[in-house]
């Protein structure tokens, strides 16, 4: 069965990050999420699934697109967001959908 999610990431204090870096940053997090987050089926999905698990799991910043560093420059609290993956990823045995949802107070387009 496979799930659909809605996620909404929370806006933080404006960074002089331009809109298109905001995009690629909030592109490289979705495709995350939505890895971890949906079907597991197959033995490649079950690899991106392990590395992006791997990704969220660590508190690494060396790399402009570590997980802390991503939600540091989208004013994302990187320990909530994580906290709630994990929690989805776990309820998933569940056979129904989660809304994962937090106030958002910009539209990103």
């Amino acid at each position: 069965m496979i799930h659909q999610y809605d996620i909404a990431i929370p806006s933080g204090p404006r960074t002089s990050l331009s809109m298109g870096e905001r995009r690629l940053l909030l592109a490289t997090l979705r495709d995350a999420l939505s890895t971890l987050l949906g079907a597991r089926y197959g033995s490649r999905h079950a690899k991106h699934q392990r590395e992006d698990l791997d990704w969220l799991t660590s508190d690494d910043e060396s790399d402009p697109f570590t997980y802390a560093r991503i939600c540091g420059a989208l004013g994302i609290d990187a320990e909530w967001l994580r906290n709630r993956v994990l929690a989805a990823r776990a309820a998933t045995s569940d056979d129904r959908p989660l809304l994962v949802v937090a106030p958002v107070e910009t539209v990103w387009s």
